[in-house]
């Protein structure tokens, strides 16, 4: 999605007087998990405004916000499917992030695929796109209003989200990262323990193709990194508070008047606690570490429900199956 559409007072329409005028950018990562529900699947959409490097740290944390909300039924295997961006996604921290939750035994085992470039009409390509369409019926004269016309775009209700607070996990991973190579044109990958309880990575191309053989596989990290990251700096180069609080007044006659007072309240106090660091420092991993020991208790005393870990079994085979991509040959 085009992140301009996100930034806010959003006006609908857009007042020719006020279509060059500066306003807070915003960031949105957007997540859909597909679950057990009658609904199928649940939406998120996490906002920052650009106070956050776009990197791995705001994936992983993404990925940490949901994985909260599914404490009380997590999986055995965690299934990933990411854009192919490299700055956020197919780095080797995020592949070391995954890595350490197996290694940690929070999954068995994390699978991850990415998507080629060009795709179009992925379900999570249509979320932004609801997002786009409800703020040209509803426009979003504040945050508090963006949030609500996202919870509203589609049936699924999104859970909305703001980052103002994050971890810096790359700085924390990174020493115990080995040398990665040859993750760049690979689109799948999956993290398993091997036999001296390690975590291993194994790649190949595509769905149809073979896993790598073992002498290719990777042992991603040296060891489990220890302690909790140290929270990320926030930046306000692309914020511009001095700007905005110039600019922010010419929007007045568009807006409602409880977005109007959301800015004197933002302007006065809230941006200036998001330029500082939070004293908050709450690791959302230890919560998800707690919950996952729990349910491999109940799985050792047979507590959970067979059918579905039967279930989940042969969904697993499935999706892990090692085919051969057909070779067609021509005169």
């Amino acid at each position: 999605m085009d992140q301009n559409k996100t930034n806010i007072p959003n006006i609908s329409p857009n007042p020719k007087a006020l279509q060059t005028t500066f306003r807070l950018q915003t960031h949105c990562t957007g997540v859909l998990a597909h679950t057990r529900s009658p609904r199928g699947k649940k939406a998120y959409a996490i906002y920052d405004i650009c106070q956050w490097p776009q990197d791995a740290n705001i994936t992983v944390y993404a990925l940490l916000h949901v994985l909260l909300d599914f404490t009380e039924q997590l999986p055995e295997v965690l299934y990933l499917q990411l854009d192919n961006a490299g700055n956020q996604n197919k780095n080797r921290y995020v592949l070391g992030f995954c890595a350490f939750l197996v290694e940690n035994r929070i999954f068995r085992k994390v699978s991850i695929n990415f998507l080629p470039v060009g795709h179009t009409h992925e379900d999570v390509d249509q979320f932004f796109s609801r997002i786009a369409s409800q703020l040209r019926k509803t426009g979003a004269g504040s945050i508090p209003d963006l949030l609500e016309a996202t919870r509203n775009c589609m049936d699924l209700n999104p859970s909305t989200f703001f980052l103002e607070a994050m971890h810096d996990v790359k700085s924390w991973i990174l020493p115990q990262l080995n040398e990665l190579h040859g993750h760049r044109d690979p689109h799948c990958f999956k993290f398993v323990l091997n036999d001296q309880n390690k975590c291993t990575m194994y790649y190949r191309n595509w769905t149809s193709d073979l896993w790598c053989s073992e002498d290719k596989a990777t042992i991603v990290l040296k060891s489990i990194p220890n302690g909790v990251p140290q929270l990320v700096v926030p930046s306000m180069d692309k914020v511009e508070p001095e700007r905005l609080r110039r600019s922010i007044p010419q929007f007045k006659p568009w807006i409602s008047c409880a977005a109007w007072d959301h800015w004197e309240e933002f302007l006065e106090s809230a941006l200036p606690n998001l330029a500082t660091v939070s004293a908050d420092n709450n690791w959302p991993l230890s919560t998800i570490k707690a919950a996952s020991d729990r349910r491999r208790v109940e799985r050792s005393e047979g507590n959970l429900d067979d059918e579905n870990m039967e279930g989940a079994r042969m969904l697993e085979e499935m999706l892990d199956e090692e085919r051969v991509a057909v070779e067609v040959a021509t005169p």
